[in-house]
């Protein structure tokens, strides 16, 4: 990468990373793809459980498809690790749950054994990962593969963070009406904290502030 840029520059290897981030995600495209996605949705919706788990450069993507999947009122578990005692989530797992597990190359150990521990719990595994040889692949029920190619010195995620996107769209759709009230009570529940940044509040109490009010 150093190489190119010192040969082509720096605009050309943006160019460069960038065309590979597009052709990864046009590669999702394929009905192998969109089959996968699907037969990952039936799975995942039957669960009593999803339990979601990723580590380093997948954990963002784990994380991110829980924050999207819990809006929507899926019943969704992060597998996290704080202290140490992420795979304790998994006390309790079994036949009737499933879990979103996602690593690529070079394989995370800890998102491995826990794949192993849940499948040995006959927990349904969907894999979100880069080949279908993949140390995970070998204990899931449903597989989703992404392509991970770019100039960078780092493996590209994008493509992983667009599938799992669409697949945690595709699940709360699934939900139907108890996902409508479950978003709408999340939303309601997040601006009575104020989480968001309210334009509108700010000029109401900008107004009565020059009108002299509290």
């Amino acid at each position: 990468m150093v190489a190119r840029r010192s040969a082509s520059g720096a605009h050309a290897l943006a160019e460069g990373v960038l065309d590979a981030i597009s052709a990864n995600l046009d590669a999702l495209r394929d009905r192998t793809t969109l089959a996968s996605l699907q037969k990952a949705t039936r799975l995942l919706s039957r669960g009593r459980r999803i339990y979601v788990l990723g580590s380093r450069s997948s954990y963002p993507i784990a994380y991110h498809f829980f924050y999207v999947a819990s809006f929507g009122g899926a019943p969704v578990v992060l597998v996290d690790g704080p202290g140490g005692i992420g795979i304790d989530a998994l006390r309790g797992a079994g036949a009737s749950d499933v879990m979103f597990a996602v690593s690529v190359a070079p394989y995370t150990r800890a998102t491995v054994e826990a794949v192993a521990h849940g499948a040995t719990r006959r927990v349904g595994v969907v894999a979100l990962t880069d080949s279908p040889l993949s140390p995970l692949a070998a204990r899931a029920r449903a597989v989703l593969t992404v392509p991970t190619a770019t100039p960078s010195f780092f493996h590209s995620m994008a493509a992983a963070f667009a599938l799992a996107e669409t697949l945690a769209a595709l699940i709360v759709a699934e939900r139907g009406q108890q996902a409508v009230d479950a978003t709408r009570r999340a939303d309601q529940e997040l601006r009575s904290l104020y989480a968001y940044l309210d334009a509108n509040r700010g000029a109401r109490k900008r107004a009565r502030v020059a009108k002299g009010k509290p």
